[in-house]
């Protein structure tokens, strides 16, 4: 079972990294002159986000759903919802979330190679 959640964390990490992170970082570099069909889709991840973290955080109650549901969602709804006349500061936010995005999922990454490694030393010494 550790096992298994250590791979999903994995795999969180990775999409978070190379999926997620490269969007929100084009999005809020380019303001803007961002395509309106980005603004969209933009919108509709945020609703997502907002309706996934609300019933996980019924069953969990996690501090990570509470950054998603306060945090995360309102801004990129806002951004999608304002498309080209989003304020500057709103990108700047959604900079903000994506440098934390990418430092939280690296680091976890990291932590998780520390782990396997003296995993595998330990089991070595048997």
């Amino acid at each position: 079972m550790i096992l298994l959640k250590a791979y999903s964390m994995f795999i969180l990490s990775i999409v978070h990294l190379l999926f997620i992170a490269p969007p929100l970082l084009y999005i809020g570099l380019m303001r803007s002159a961002t395509p309106l069909w980005a603004f969209q889709a933009l919108l509709l991840a945020g609703l997502f986000i907002l309706l996934y973290h609300v019933s996980r955080f019924l069953h969990s109650g996690s501090y990570i759903n509470i950054i998603h549901i306060i945090i995360v969602a309102p801004v990129l709804i806002a951004i999608g919802w304002k498309a080209r006349n989003t304020p500057r500061s709103l990108y700047e936010i959604l900079l903000m979330i994506t440098f934390a995005l990418i430092g939280w999922h690296t680091l976890n990454l990291v932590r998780m190679t520390e782990l396997h490694s003296e995993t595998a030393t330990s089991l070595a010494d048997l």
